[in-house]
């Protein structure tokens, strides 16, 4: 859809801030917090999705909520967590300690 209008690629819908835009800032500031490293990546061929992000964030509202006390900053308490490892743990032989 954003490939759609080059000229504009700051909106997915209309010419104003939709529900649809905040989702979309609010996904792609999500996986950058959880998968920082894979975003890096995948923002190189979709531009357009990081412009629709950064756009959003430097509208008046949406950066006085960003910068507001209400704002619960992305954390490794809440649905995304950094794991040490992942996989099941590992068997520890007979005299050794056990990982994780």
């Amino acid at each position: 859809m954003l490939a759609r209008d080059p000229a504009d690629p700051t909106d997915l819908v209309g010419e104003a801030l939709s529900y649809s835009d905040l989702s979309r800032f609010q996904l792609v500031t999500g996986l950058r917090f959880a998968l920082s490293r894979a975003m890096a990546r995948w923002e190189r061929s979709a531009p357009h999705c990081v412009a629709l992000r950064d756009a959003a964030a430097r509208l008046a509202t949406v950066s006085a909520y960003l910068a507001s006390r209400g704002r619960i900053a992305f954390n490794n308490d809440g649905i995304v967590r950094r794991y040490r490892r992942a996989g099941p743990p590992s068997v520890a032989r007979p005299g050794q300690r056990r990982e994780g």
